[in-house]
């Protein structure tokens, strides 16, 4: 009970002694260089947008897409013909064998 009075003591003892000190003040012209400082980095910052990477991605995006469609409309073309061949063929793979 002892070592736990004087720990209170001590940290009553801490804490008043701020007690009666005058607080820190700024100095008078701080805000003013503050604020001179940050208007000079506004004029210094310059956005720069890539535009030649950009305009690579979108001619490389339309290519791969024009691609595929052709692609995909050469395919279809010739799975069509190949399964237009038989009327048998047809009717198996047009019903769900899930049933079975």
């Amino acid at each position: 009970m002892e070592n736990n009075s004087n720990k209170e003591l001590w940290i009553n003892e801490v804490l008043t002694s701020t007690k009666g000190m005058a607080r820190p003040q700024p100095g008078a012209e701080l805000y003013t260089s503050i604020m001179q400082k940050l208007d000079d980095n506004k004029e210094g910052i310059k956005v720069r947008v890539p535009l030649r990477q950009w305009a690579a991605a979108a001619v490389l995006l339309l290519a791969v897409n024009t691609g595929s469609v052709l692609y995909y409309t050469s395919r279809s073309g010739k799975t069509n013909e190949k399964s237009s061949g038989n009327s048998f063929t047809m009717e198996i793979v047009s019903t769900p064998t899930y049933n079975y």
